[in-house]
Order: C-alpha cells, then structure tokens, then sequence
C-alpha cells in the first residue's frame, strides 16, 4: 500500500467529524508521474531521505491541515460556537447567498420556500381543475419552439414570468394525461406522494456508481426491489437473499424497454460465451472471431403482440427475431414456439431468448407462461416476461393467476408508473441469474473505487453509470399508501373499465374485441372502419382513446381506466353518454 492510500485510509477511518472523502487512483495513471522510490510505503527508513518525499509529505499534512480548518468553520466549533448556533449560521447563509456568488446563485433558501410553495398551489391547482382544459391540444408542429427565443436568456429572469409562461405557452400545448376523460394508452401514474419524494430526490442531489458513492442510494433500492418484489407475491428466487450466495436480485430500470434490453444482452453474452467456450484467456481477436461466427446463428422469439422495444432491441444487439403466431386469444403458446424453434434448429440457427408479456399493449393480452417455460427450459433459452403494464396487478392475489408459470422466468419486469401511482418513468427488473448480468454489464476503471468488496455496485446493473436515487421514490409510495391503498386503487380502476364493458355490450352498435383484462377495453364499431371513429373521437373535445391493430379488424378503439391524482372517481357514464354521441353522429353522416 502507498503512503498516499494509508493517507486515505487514515481518514476514512476517522470519526465523522473530521473526515473527508478521497478518490485514491490505484492505476498505471498515478505510477507513470510518480515512481515507487519517491513515493514510498509507510512505514519506511527511507521516507524523509528524499527532498520530494518530504515535500509530498508537506503537502498532504497542509492538506490535512486545511481541511480540518475549514471543517471546524463549517461545523461551528471555532470560536467556542457549537450546533446551537447551526441556525444562526443558515440564517446567514440564506441572506448572503446573493453577495457570495454574485449572482451564481440566483435563488436563495427563503426564494427557494417561497418558490416551492407556489410550484405545490400551482399543481394542486391544475389537478383539482384539470376537468376546465381540453383533453388534446389543437396546437400544430412547432408552436412552442417558434414561441420560444432561439437563445436562452444571459440574465435571471423571475419566477413570476417563469410560471405566467407555463401557464400561457406549455399548458395549452399538453396533452392532459390525468384528465378524467383521458382514456388513450396506457394510464400514466401520478400522485402527491410521489412528487414529494422526487423533488427531495432532486433535492439531495446524490448519484450513486460503485456503493461507496452513495451507500444510501445502493441499499435503499436493493430494499425496494424485495419490498416491491414481495408485494407482487414474486418468487423468492428473484429477491435479494444474503450477499455471498444470492441468485436472484433486480435493480431499479428508467423504463421498460431498458429491462428488456438488459435481458437480451445478458442472454446473448451469456449463450456466445457457452456456444463459443470462451475461457477468457485466448487472444482477442480469437474470442472476437468467435463470437462473431455465434452472433449470426443467435435467434431470440416473442408473440406478435410483444411490445415494440423487443424488435427494437434485438436490432440493436444484431440477432434475428422470429415472431411466432398466438392462439386465437393473442396468446403464445408452447407447442407453437417449440415448433419454430425446431424449424431453426435444423437451420443450424442457435436460439437463446423468447419474451412473454403479461398484458400486451395492444389487447392486454397473457402469453402461457407456463407451456413457454417449460420450452425455455428444454431448449436452454433465457426465458423473459415483459410486465410493464400488467405486473402492477400482482400485488391484488386474485389477479395473480394471469401469472402462472412467472416462477420458470429467468427475469421479469415491471413498470410502476403504470397502475402503481409513480410519475414516469421507473422499472423494476428482476432476475434469477445475477451472474448473466454482472458478467455482461460490469466493466472496471481507475475512478471505480470501493472499499466494501461484497457490496455490489449499482453500476452493474445495466449501461448506465450513474444511478439516481429511485428507491426513495418507491420508500415514500410505499410508506404514504400501504399496500393496502394501492390494492383498493386498482381495484378500483379494474371495476370502471368492468362498468365501461358492460355498457358497450349492451349496445348492439358495438362490439369487444378480444376478451376485457384489468383496466383495458377494446371495442369497434360493428360493420364500420373504426379508423373514422378513431379521428373523430379525438378531434373533438371528448374523451381521448388509442387504436390498436388486430387480426380481426383494422383498427379498434381502446379505453383505459385511471384515477386521477385527487382520487375524484372517473366519470364512468359521462364518458358514456359522449361516446354514444359521436357514434350517433357518426352514422348519421353516413346514411345522410
């Protein structure tokens, strides 16, 4: 060990008073400026030999020095002053922070409180009268931006003009997702609670990579992912057990898409690895040789209706993607999977992946997890389950049949913004195969330091880097609600679109497509191109729905059921009432 990391090891070790936080580059870097003989171990007989030895030593005392200093200032303790002054000294702070930065730091605490205060009036505001605005804009491409100055401003503008301008320019440009009549896509989460954890979120301003980074951030959303984990009655097999044996584990995603592209390239990484018998120790261009004549074989399989970012992603990693025909209940079963597969085989094409969904964009459709699994696992496929939507649903048990066979998975995925109250965006991945994705993502560099060597770091879980600080975001969802009130709120949103259903049966002008499942339903009109329904629906100021291609007819209107932040029950009915007006519309213009 240097003398530099014993320096460091020697604050570390100190009480929190007194410490401070040290990168040490333990590299080639360091070593190439300064050589093991001017900067020798500790302790040494020839440690005060050399003059630059002495002036290393030198610096790093006034170093210390100056750091205790200014620790000592900060904390109050010179002077006689202790923690009883700490709001005399915020006071000062507040009021000075203009004089200090000139102008830097435009917004001071008190500005920041008052700021905050009329930011939490303005939404509560625009969600207790969201009902006034038009569900859509009627704005065209590119009125904000030639709204907008071509340049950001050089001077501090106040918050007032700030706020006046959200109000005239971006509201009128939104698309009202919380809206009550609102009922396009999927339902976008939202709720106070969570908008209280992410602006302290914001306001921490904490980044974690290795665990030492952010301790905090690592074990908040390692807790999160078995909390939520377990309340989604998940497979322990999935969860975080102890560190040296644990299998199983997940991490905190920013969206669906990125869950499902970890998936594929663990398992692609994983099955070249296997294929090829790369060790490791061959030369490179050997192991890139291989995996490369791997990489052309790989095929990976999903059901039409498997969401877009699978083809995406597949794409991305280079590999071929057969799509495999669902039953007449847009599902993907086993027989049929396993038929293609060995069509493949026989082509010499080398399968590695099949993704199911639970609940699929278009119908909310459930693939048989079960009879796929059990093909996943005949044929040493990484088999996994995309519950972006759906997933959310498990934490009710009585929904937890549509998840039968989720335990053969070898990762599953959820996004809470989805029926969970979350903003956008987060997604929880698990998986049963840590070491697939270890293997794949965890990559080394000098400024990667931790001193906790069985903590895992959070940057190994995925492409990014710098992980924010999700799980607090989860920790005040789950603290605030209960599992409880989450489960009564899906309930809930599940018995609209039951009333919703039972409405449209009872008008023999419509007709369900496909079978209702939690909050969605497809509907078309009966003997008519329901694309025409479609454009009307949405350039009135009537409820906004979303189409979907299917076999069975061109387009079909969806209607998804969500709550609103204010918890104000969804006008069911009302919305009732509109669509039967534009349908009667509708035909009119037709027989007229």
């Amino acid at each position: 060990m240097t003398s530099w990391a014993l320096f460091e090891d020697f604050l570390l070790q100190k009480d929190n008073t007194s410490r401070i936080l040290l990168i040490s580059c333990n590299t080639s870097s360091i070593h190439n400026h300064i050589n093991d003989s001017s900067f020798p171990l500790l302790p040494s007989d020839n440690l005060f030999r050399s003059p630059l030895n002495l002036c290393s030593l030198s610096i790093l005392g006034l170093l210390c020095l100056g750091t205790c200093f200014v620790i000592s200032l900060l904390r109050g303790e010179s002077g006689g002053q202790g923690r009883n002054n700490s709001k005399k000294i915020v006071s000062k702070t507040r009021s000075r922070q203009f004089k200090d930065f000139d102008g830097a730091l435009p917004v001071s605490a008190e500005d920041f409180i008052n700021y905050m205060s009329q930011a939490t009036e303005f939404l509560v505001d625009y969600h207790e009268n969201i009902g006034e605005h038009p569900v859509t804009t009627d704005k065209l491409p590119g009125f904000l931006t030639n709204t907008l100055s071509s340049e950001g401003p050089m001077n501090p503008e106040s918050f007032s003009n700030i706020m006046e301008d959200v109000k005239t320019k971006i509201l009128p440009g939104l698309t009202h997702w919380q809206h009550k009549r609102f009922h396009a896509y999927f339902p976008h989460g939202c709720s106070f609670p969570d908008v209280i954890a992410e602006s302290i979120v914001a306001g921490l301003g904490a980044v974690a990579f290795t665990y030492d980074a952010c301790p905090a951030i690592a074990e908040m959303e390692r807790a999160m992912v078995n909390w939520l984990g377990r309340a989604l009655g998940l497979s322990e097999k999935f969860l975080f057990q102890e560190l040296e044996s644990t299998g199983g584990g997940g991490s905190i995603q920013p969206s669906a898409s990125d869950s499902v592209y970890m998936a594929v390239m663990a398992s692609r990484f994983k099955k070249i690895k296997e294929v090829a018998g790369i060790t490791g120790d061959e030369p490179k261009d050997f192991i890139l040789e291989k995996q490369a004549e791997v990489l052309q074989k790989l095929v990976a399989y999903s059901s039409p209706e498997a969401h877009s970012s699978f083809e995406k992603t597949c794409n991305m990693a280079m590999v071929r993607l057969h799509v495999v025909k669902s039953d007449e209940n847009f599902s993907l079963r086993g027989a049929a999977l396993e038929k293609q597969i060995e069509k493949d085989i026989k082509k010499g094409l080398i399968p590695f992946h099949v993704q199911c969904t639970l609940g699929t964009t278009t119908l909310c459709a459930f693939d048989n997890l079960e009879e796929v699994g059990e093909v996943a696992q005949k044929y040493g496929l990484w088999f996994h389950v995309d519950g972006a939507y759906a997933g959310s649903a498990l934490i009710c048990p009585e929904f937890r049949h549509l998840a039968k066979g989720l335990d053969s998975a070898t990762s599953f995925n959820v996004n809470p913004h989805k029926m969970l109250l979350q903003s956008c965006r987060q997604a929880v991945f698990w998986t049963q195969d840590q070491a697939a994705i270890f293997d794949t993502f965890q990559v080394s560099a000098s400024y990667y330091v931790n001193a906790h060597a069985n903590a895992r770091d959070p940057r190994d879980w995925g492409v990014p880097l710098g992980r924010p600080f999700n799980g607090l975001r989860l920790w005040f969802l789950f603290r605030m609600y209960g599992i409880s009130n989450l489960q009564a709120y899906i309930r809930r949103l599940v018995n609209h679109a039951a009333t919703f259903e039972n409405l449209i049966q009872e008008d023999d002008r419509l007709e369900i497509v496909g079978k209702r499942e939690l909050g969605l339903v497809c509907f078309k009109l009966k003997d008519y191109p329901n694309k025409v329904l479609k454009i009307s629906w949405t350039s009135s100021t009537a409820p906004t729905e979303s189409s979907s291609h299917t076999r069975w007819s061109m387009e079909s209107t969806s209607a998804v059921f969500a709550s609103t932040t204010n918890e104000r029950p969804i006008p069911t009915f009302w919305t009732w009432e509109i669509l039967q007006d534009l349908i009667t519309q509708f035909l009119a213009q037709r027989f007229s």
